[in-house]
């Protein structure tokens, strides 16, 4: 088996696991700027687990304050992107104004569209969708037993709930219109937490009543096949696990949003914005093409570009290169790499060491990605 496809994808580095734990102080965050009326901005978020509900959640209350956000674009370099950007008046005034379209943007443009608020999102990318974001590419994992923290399950529980709400809005939508049932937005695989996470994840999953078992290694290998792993070591199993499809969901919430009434500005980036616009509470946002935006919210979704944004978090946000790799599986043994064989799996093999996780095969993308 040999690497058939190589890709890059960016994300906002900070040396090791620090960045993960953003998540939370960005909820929070979040919610005292809404209510406050005051900026708040977040870090990176690794995967597609989180962002639905945490916007949604700081949506909530957009007319009286600054959500937050990460975006996180996603493409395998064919992503259909969203619907036609719509145009705008620069001298117009919004409720809220959307900072890039990646995973946490989409979903804030989506909900605040759906609540009835004024909103404009703004994309530096000329689709939704694309090879410069950190959830990138066709496929992530989500999971239930979060191993970096028991306080990040509402969250991701939720956001799965909100994923699933929009796969079924997509189902119905088709159905209506005599078309095809849509591939699905989430594949449950279950989850496979190998080596060195086993505990946390073993922790996380008592905290929370999940279902669960624990393997050995040996165990392991002998209900799913296409495993060798050594058979001291031991894994978790949680079925709850899975692969979202994450540029569709993009597109999804930024279409729909778009006909809830939000405007979309596609290739065009953010120059400067600064508090206290329009000489009121609000924010004030300038375009790379001069055009000025004036909105009573804003959230900052750049994601590994957060840096270009907010001066303070130039050091934890940089982009960094990680490539990943599809891996040619011989044919007699696909089968055991198909996704009711394969959970998704997290590997480490020592504490705070190199992480590695990956993917059954899919049916639009053969073989194994790592």
């Amino acid at each position: 088996m040999g690497p058939t496809a190589l890709r890059t994808t960016l994300r906002c580095g900070t040396g090791g696991l620090a960045s993960w734990a953003f998540p939370a102080a960005a909820t929070e965050a979040a919610g005292r700027g809404a209510a406050a009326g005051a900026r708040a901005a977040t870090g990176h978020l690794p995967h597609h687990s989180l962002p639905a509900a945490a916007v949604r959640a700081a949506s909530t209350a957009a007319q009286g304050g600054l959500g937050s956000g990460s975006r996180t674009g996603a493409s395998d370099g064919g992503g259909s992107g969203s619907r036609a950007a719509t145009a705008y008046d620069p001298g117009k005034s919004y409720d809220a104004v959307v900072v890039g379209l990646g995973a946490y943007g989409s979903a804030a443009l989506y909900h605040l569209a759906r609540r009835g608020l004024k909103v404009l999102g703004i994309e530096r990318h000329a689709s939704i969708g694309h090879t410069y974001g950190s959830s990138h590419g066709a496929t992530r994992i989500t999971r239930l037993a979060y191993f970096e923290g028991p306080q990040y399950y509402g969250l991701i529980k939720r956001s799965l709930a909100l994923f699933m709400d929009l796969e079924a809005e997509l189902g119905a939508r088709a159905a209506a219109g005599g078309q095809p049932a849509p591939p699905p937005l989430f594949q449950r695989t279950g989850m496979l937490d190998i080596g060195s996470v086993f505990e946390r994840s073993l922790e996380s999953a008592r905290a929370h009543g999940l279902q669960h078992e624990v393997l050995t290694g040996a165990e392991l290998n002998r209900r799913f096949p296409a495993y060798r792993v050594p058979g001291e070591w031991r894994a978790l199993l949680q079925p709850d696990g899975g692969v979202l499809a994450p540029e569709r969901i993009m597109q999804a919430q930024v279409a729909f949003a778009q006909e809830a009434g939000a405007e979309v500005a596609l290739g065009e980036g953010v120059a400067s914005w600064r508090a206290g616009g329009g000489g009121g509470g609000g924010v004030e946002v300038t375009t790379t093409s001069g055009r000025r935006v004036v909105a009573g919210a804003a959230v900052l979704a750049a994601g590994p570009w957060m840096g270009c944004l907010v001066p303070e978090l130039q050091e934890l946000c940089v982009p960094e290169r990680q490539v990943v790799g599809w891996f040619d599986i011989e044919v007699p043994s696909r089968p055991l790499f198909a996704p009711d064989r394969f959970p998704v799996f997290l590997i480490e093999e020592t504490p705070g060491g190199d992480a590695y996780y990956g993917f059954p095969e899919q049916a639009d993308r053969p073989g194994l990605l790592v």
